[in-house]
């Protein structure tokens, strides 16, 4: 894009001067140390993101109280002892030209056990609708400890150097639960009216303004919409935002959604501009700069967002999880090459909500930046990828980048593999921009791409590679079931890329996991009903935590689902489902098999018989696994060879 390009227009923000509109928005990382100070880890994602010069970096979430801690290996910010890792890596930061603020937060009622190793505190004993212990409801007293607390941790943020901090508000973390009637049933001074509830927040902003001074930059970071049935209404956040920005907040930055909200906020089932109309909306309703996240994931979008007015600044947190170099190639005008943020969720909450160091289902060296290999190796070696799904693509992208010579074979006549397949169901079509990217990647890095073309001896012995790398995916599981031939049956994964579907208006699906769902989705959409037969108790309990509520919900507003399943039995014409007493019959046009998937065992022998120096089996034919373990294990190899 040229210098005119709103994206990269500078912007004031309080006494500071952003050099664009583009900021990287703050995510918890779990790559701190385990006492809270900042650890080599953290400092090379963090720094991984300001060579490429964002206008603005938040830092992830820093607790300011003991009792706020509520992640593993989650930042701290809550004593003096912190402060030369945080001085350091302010330091590095600003050495790029990019001013840095960090987030303060306490997590209240949703720390994980295994983080706070005590009981959460909250404004009431509500627990919340996610997996965590019960809180307990905090005192007076402790309600004043913790607002002086965030004073503190912000006289340290400056001290430290940061150029601005800002607030946590929203997400269901401690300020705002105080501020929500959900979560918030106190009768006292802190619960009951909207200015009962707002007392916390604006008692944290006062002492914060008074810590850091009149002119020091203070954003909020705060619901536009909480996405809770019983949460604030749209009057209720106007009213409570606008005493923030009474109180003297330098700018808002919107966010949406609860971690525990019942509906998507942030998933591939949400419009990537659902958030835009709310937030034009606040933003007219609010006399101060706002940031906005949740969605902008192109620059498309972004310039979108800034030209209609529902923002001044562009949020990104989980674009800059998945491309680190996101602002350098928007400056460059290579866009095209920008690595794509799909909404997945699997490797960014999905880890850290489960007690892990973040990492990203596209990018596999997010989180793990230092263990890249950055040096051309000493020797060049011939390496030859058998299978093009996302495991071998990767591989051979990494492989090809370090310098080697890389040629890839592909027995299909087309490249993806499960990932092409990962793109067919409803809600699922980002994970083909990620497609595209990697098929785009592959003659950016030199390797040689033939389709069509199986691994044979003969090829094997024509090429005679240095180094062999098997990556051909997997193969669906069998039901061996006396008599069910008698019907059409189609493996889940056929069903998903027919062009037409066969007749037959009457489709069962046995298997309930994630493939079984998405295919019967898939199906529904085409105008089939759908009965989807299950062994477990739960529906898509491979499915990641943040997909398999909606598609659980979507898939039993569109078919027929039955759990735990003992026994299937073919009774011509009948097909029999035994569910506890019951004998359940139907009578299906065809049917779909969803009971897994197995390595797929194509060359074991031919990869024993190499005389290549290196042989390396990778992805679902090692082991059968999802879309993030097969791009991790391809960047691994290929970084190894």
């Amino acid at each position: 894009m040229t210098d005119t390009d709103i994206l990269l227009t500078p912007f004031s923000l309080g006494n500071i001067t952003l050099a664009s509109r583009m900021v990287m928005e703050p995510t918890i990382t779990s790559l701190a140390n385990d006492d809270g100070s900042v650890s080599r880890s953290l400092m090379d994602f963090v720094m991984a993101r300001a060579v490429n010069r964002p206008g603005l970096i938040v830092l992830e979430a820093a607790y300011v109280h003991p009792t706020g801690k509520g992640y593993v290996r989650q930042l701290g910010i809550d004593h003096d002892g912190l402060l030369p890792g945080l001085t350091e890596l302010v330091s590095a930061v600003h050495s790029h030209g990019v001013p840095i603020f960090t987030q303060l937060m306490h997590t209240g009622r949703y720390a994980l056990p295994q983080a706070l190793q005590a009981q959460p505190v909250a404004p009431s004993a509500t627990r919340p609708r996610i997996p965590r212990d019960p809180p307990r409801e905090l005192t007076r007293e402790e309600i004043a400890e913790l607002v002086q607390s965030y004073a503190a941790a912000a006289r340290r943020a400056r001290r430290a150097g940061f150029d601005g901090v800002e607030i946590q508000a929203g997400s269901g973390y401690l300020v705002s639960s105080f501020l929500s009637p959900y979560a918030n049933k106190r009768t006292d001074r802190y619960g009951g009216s909207l200015e009962n509830r707002a007392r916390f927040l604006l008692e944290i902003i006062d002492a914060v303004r008074q810590a850091v001074g009149p002119e020091y930059p203070v954003i909020c970071r705060f619901n536009g919409d909480e996405v809770m049935e019983e949460g604030n209404t749209y009057e209720e956040v106007v009213s409570i935002s606008q005493l923030a920005i009474d109180h003297g907040v330098t700018a808002m930055n919107l966010l949406m959604g609860w971690h525990e909200s019942q509906k998507p906020v942030v998933t591939m089932e949400v419009p990537q501009d659902h958030w835009l109309p709310l937030a034009a909306r606040l933003r007219q309703a609010w006399q101060v700069p706002v940031i906005m996240a949740y969605g902008l994931h192109t620059p498309a979008l972004a310039r979108q967002a800034l030209i209609v007015g529902a923002c001044d600044l562009v949020g990104w947190a989980r674009p800059m999880i998945a491309d680190p170099e996101l602002p350098r190639k928007i400056r460059e005008n290579r866009e095209e090459e920008i690595r794509p943020c799909v909404a997945c969720c699997a490797g960014c909450f999905g880890r850290v909500f489960r007690g892990y160091s973040l990492t990203c289902s596209v990018n596999p060296w997010a989180g793990r930046e230092g263990e890249y290999r950055t040096e051309k190796p000493s020797l060049i070696k011939k390496v030859l990828v058998a299978g093009g799904g996302p495991a071998g693509m990767q591989a051979a992208i990494t492989a090809a980048e370090r310098g080697h010579q890389v040629k890839l074979l592909e027995q299909a006549g087309r490249l993806g593999g499960q990932l092409r397949l990962a793109a067919i169901p409803p809600y699922r079509q980002r994970w083909q921009s990620f497609l595209t990217y990697l098929e785009q990647e592959l003659p950016r890095a030199g390797v040689e791409v033939i389709t069509g073309a199986p691994l044979t001896s003969g090829a094997l012995e024509a090429e005679k590679p240095d180094v062999l790398i098997r990556a051909v995916g997997a193969i669906p599981a069998r039901l061996d079931l006396p008599g069910l031939d008698r019907w059409p049956v189609y493996p889940a994964v056929e069903v998903l890329e027919m062009p037409e579907l066969p007749p037959g208006r009457n489709w069962v699906v046995i298997g309930g996991g994630l493939i079984g769902l998405e295919t019967a989705e898939f199906l529904a959409a085409r105008g089939k009903e759908v009965t989807v037969l299950e062994k477990e108790k739960s529906l898509a309990k491979d499915a990641s935590a943040f997909d398999r509520a909606g598609l659980v919900r979507r898939v039993r507003e569109k078919a027929r689902t039955y759990t735990m399943v003992s026994e299937i039995r073919v009774e011509w014409p009948s097909l029999v489902a035994i569910q506890g007493d019951t004998a359940i019959t139907f009578t299906p046009d065809a049917i779909v098999l969803a009971v897994g998937m197995e390595p797929n065992p194509a060359l074991n022998e031919l990869m024993l018989a190499a005389q290549a120096t290196e042989t390396f089996a990778i992805g679902d034919c090692l082991r059968v696994a999802d879309i993030l373990n097969a791009v991790h294990q391809g960047a691994e190899v290929g970084n190894l060879v």
